[in-house]
């Protein structure tokens, strides 16, 4: 797998895999019902039933797993998860890029760092 300068693992997409993974998501979500569940969401309404809407979108395009970017969202997604007895892994961004960077041998106690 390829590594950019600042150690981390990249994933190469060209552009036709970009388009379709958009045309997918975009023949698979209903962006009206997808806003309705935003605005819900910052008016501080979105309730576990709105999840399972939001679930069933997800399950159209046929992914493996939702990628989330914020603890809150994740903990929802899960709880929803668990509700509907969803299949699918809830991910965190964060963690899916720290899995990805490279290790570098750890310094051990000989070379003047401690452990």
């Amino acid at each position: 797998m390829p590594q950019s300068a600042r150690g981390i693992r990249i994933i190469c997409l060209v552009p036709g895999d970009i388009v379709a993974l958009v045309e997918k998501a975009a023949a698979n979500i209903d962006a009206e019902k997808a806003m309705r569940a935003a605005e819900k969401m910052r008016k501080g309404k979105f309730d576990l039933d709105d999840l399972s809407e939001q679930l069933a979108q997800v399950e159209k395009t046929g992914a493996e797993s939702v990628v989330v970017s914020c603890a809150s969202c994740r903990l929802n997604f899960e709880a929803g998860r668990q509700k509907n007895n969803w299949n699918k892994r809830v991910d965190s961004l964060v963690e899916l890029v720290a899995d990805h960077l490279i290790d570098d041998q750890p310094a051990t106690a000989a070379e003047g760092v401690s452990v």
